[in-house]
């Protein structure tokens, strides 16, 4: 999470899926602190918290056409794996987003 004068302005929910696997389930930082690193602070928070509990793969899905989402998961080093035809109820596709932690 990620707050300012007691604010909350982000967060970010994971789940552990396997002994060495998790997934980001959500990622959401207020609109007024887009663009302003507040996200990549925060991913970067839970890839570390994540390398302590010795996870070694972490994957998220993200509609096909949020290009924003995509590069900004890109810039991190998650690579699109697959993409999933009608993952999400109103039949948009999904693409699954991996990194491998070292």
């Amino acid at each position: 999470m990620a707050e300012e004068y007691g604010k909350i302005i982000g967060f970010i929910i994971g789940v552990k899926t396997f002994e060495k696997s998790a997934r980001i389930l959500m990622l959401s930082v207020h609109s007024d602190y887009q663009k302003k690193g507040v996200g990549t602070k925060i991913v970067a928070s839970f890839l570390e918290e994540m390398k302590r509990l010795n996870i070694k793969n972490i994957e998220l899905e993200v509609r096909v056409n949020n290009l924003n989402a995509i590069n900004f998961y890109k810039k991190l080093n998650f690579k699109i794996m697959e993409k999933i035809k009608h993952f999400y109820p109103n039949g948009e596709d999904a693409y699954i987003m991996k990194i491998e932690l070292r």
